[in-house]
């Protein structure tokens, strides 16, 4: 793909970034082992060489298709290792991600998701990213236009920072890894050369993603590199649902505000980055209804009640 598109996967506000670069996990403090992990041996990886990677001449590249498990994480609002899954299909004709957090949403996908830890799903196809948390009455929603799947050499937009870097895994293992970094406090860990935990025929293998601004940060499990069904990347509403604006502002302010009193004093910086993305969304509130004002109108309008 052309350089500008995979940088603008980089450049973007910070509670998008994380969502179109669909990576992985924290390494702001390790986790003790919650199970066993499964045997390297159940994946199989590709690691080519990439000529365009910067301050090396070899960095990772994902393969085509895959799925893969990781562990969510976030200081503000608190989420450990929340489970999640990842599908991938990068083709020549399918070009398109699913991210499924499976116990607690993105916590700044909306105010809601900030207050209110609910599953929901991230969907990325060519004509933008799409939402879906229908336990908060959201069937489909567009979240952004313009901003599609990650290209599978996206590491291209990183600089490889320390090649013998340190960083825990999904089951909390100490990893030799290689640190890449980008705008804003971007990182990227991947398993390096020499690294005791995992073959050498995994070097490159994903290890953790930190999203620098929100601290919201992933842990990879094992990559399943098979075909992925094009089912799983079909949006869960029809047309005119998933054209709608998504609900941002979504909850009573008083609330929000006594949320954000209450990190203030902890969490400095991600309070006020969420003070920053509050006020951008009541501007943007007043602007039009959102796909969930949208759907709750026309349901109260023909009598019915419950979920989208």
């Amino acid at each position: 793909p052309p350089s500008h598109l995979i940088d603008r996967c980089i450049i973007m506000s910070s509670p998008l970034r994380i969502l179109s670069l669909c990576l992985v996990i924290s390494c702001v403090c390790a986790v003790p082992m919650m199970h066993s992990p499964p045997s390297p041996s159940s994946s199989s990886y590709h690691q080519l060489k990439n000529p365009n990677c910067s301050g090396t001449e070899e960095c990772p590249v994902w393969p085509t298709q895959f799925s893969s498990p990781f562990g969510l994480y976030s200081i503000f609002p608190k989420i450990t290792n929340a489970s999640s899954m990842f599908y991938s299909k990068y083709t020549d004709t399918v070009q398109a991600q699913v991210i499924d957090y499976k116990t607690k949403c993105f916590p700044f996908a909306s105010v809601g998701t900030l207050l209110f830890q609910n599953p929901c799903k991230f969907y990325f196809n060519p004509h933008g990213i799409f939402f879906t948390q229908p336990g908060r009455g959201v069937r489909c929603c567009q979240f952004m236009k313009g901003v599609g799947a990650v290209p599978p050499n996206f590491l291209k937009a990183f600089t490889l920072a320390d090649p013998n870097a340190e960083a825990p895994d999904l089951w909390g293992r100490s990893v030799k890894v290689e640190r890449w970094e980008a705008e804003d406090n971007f990182a990227y860990w991947t398993v390096a050369h020499g690294d005791t935990v995992y073959p050498e025929k995994m070097w490159g293998h994903d290890i953790a993603f930190q999203d620098g601004p929100t601290m919201v940060t992933w842990r990879w499990g094992l990559f399943n590199v098979t075909d992925q069904e094009d089912s799983i990347f079909a949006l869960p509403g029809t047309p005119q649902q998933c054209s709608q604006s998504c609900p941002w502002f979504d909850a009573a302010a008083s609330e929000l505000e006594d949320i954000l009193l209450a990190a203030q004093a902890s969490f400095p910086l991600h309070a006020s980055y969420a003070r920053a993305s509050f006020a951008a969304a009541s501007a943007s509130a007043a602007r039009g209804p959102s796909a969930e004002r949208v759907e709750s109108a026309e349901g109260a309008q023909s009598g019915e009640s419950g979920e989208s």
